[in-house]
């Protein structure tokens, strides 16, 4: 049975906050749809505000290029809106979940901007 994007989407942010909960971070929202873009999960760790970007993929080898530039660059314009509503915060960040299902694997890395294609 192949699922929809949405129903994949959903499967790959339970598995990310579940993850990132084990890494002693904590879940501030989910699925914020901004008027500079959308970022699927805000986590805090410490006094750091993260935004989560959760890639899902059947292989890991097609997880390579998942976010590119582009949305980089849409995810720090709503991560940088979003963090005036939070000024309890004293750095942002944006990271990346990476899930691959076959074999199953799950990759956390802060992203770079620089280090995109």
């Amino acid at each position: 049975m192949k699922l929809s994007s949405k129903t994949k989407g959903k499967i790959g942010e339970f598995i990310a906050v579940s993850y990132l909960r084990m890494k002693s971070y904590k879940l501030v929202r989910k699925n914020l749809q901004l008027k500079s873009g959308e970022i699927d999960i805000l986590m805090k760790k410490n006094k750091t505000l993260i935004a989560i970007e959760v890639k899902l993929r059947q292989k890991k080898d097609d997880i390579t290029y998942a976010i590119t530039k582009k949305q980089y660059q849409r995810i720090a314009n709503s991560l940088i809106q979003i963090s005036e509503e939070y000024p309890e915060f004293t750095d942002i960040r944006i990271d990346g979940i990476f899930i691959s299902l076959k074999p199953f694997s799950i990759e956390h890395l802060t992203l770079e901007e620089e280090l995109l294609f």
